[in-house]
């Protein structure tokens, strides 16, 4: 859910480790976006698997890892609330998303 929109979203990861999970599980795995202040200079997309467990490490039941992660930027956010879906944010595989709704 978004704080200020009664709204969900859902997210198609291109990682084996979720879809993995994904087909095991034979169900989409509900789940939040972490968000933790960080300052500005130690922007939170960039930090190293082991930062990131330091932070959350008492915070999760699990810590999955894997050599095979590459942070390709933020999403593409696309609204389809209505008949003519719209890109509300562009990010991540959005040259993909712009060809399929012929943008």
């Amino acid at each position: 859910m978004h704080p200020t929109r009664k709204t969900a979203g859902i997210r198609v990861p291109d990682s084996i480790i979720a879809q993995s999970l994904i087909e095991a599980m034979g169900n989409p795995i509900i789940s939040i976006t972490a968000k933790i202040d960080v300052p500005e200079e130690n922007d939170f997309s960039y930090l190293q698997p082991d930062e990131i467990i330091d932070i959350f490490i008492n915070l999760v039941d699990v810590v999955v890892c894997t050599d095979e992660y590459h942070f390709i930027g933020e999403s593409t956010v696309i609204d389809m609330l209505t008949d003519e879906f719209s890109i509300i944010r562009q990010g991540a595989g959005y040259e993909d998303v712009a060809a399929l709704l012929e943008l």
